[in-house]
């Protein structure tokens, strides 16, 4: 099991907008394709490295596999990133990590 973790900074008055965002068009999205699944949408703690005005916003999907996360990412990760740029510019930037579950 993979754990995509993607991790959005924003100032403050963003924060709502962004979220109703996510909510209603970027989650339910990113569910339909059948790769990406169970979101966990969580307020980051530890603002180390983001600067004292910015909020942190980590998303986490979960993916079968590395290889299904992979073949996702060919199709879909350019077309994700454009829609964040065209919907919210340079004020929300975001990063992603990939973690593989160990149990």
């Amino acid at each position: 099991m993979i754990i995509c973790n993607t991790t959005y900074c924003m100032e403050e008055e963003r924060v709502e907008t962004f979220l109703e965002w996510l909510r209603a068009e970027h989650l339910p999205r990113m569910e339909a394709t059948g790769v990406l699944k169970d979101p966990v949408v969580s307020r980051v703690m530890s603002s180390s490295g983001f600067g004292d005005e910015s909020v942190a916003i980590s998303v986490q999907l979960r993916a079968e596999s590395m290889v299904v996360y992979e073949a996702w990412a060919e199709r879909e990760r350019e077309r994700t990133e454009m829609m964040l740029r065209q919907k919210f510019g340079e004020t929300v930037l975001g990063f992603t990590t990939l973690m593989e579950v160990l149990q």
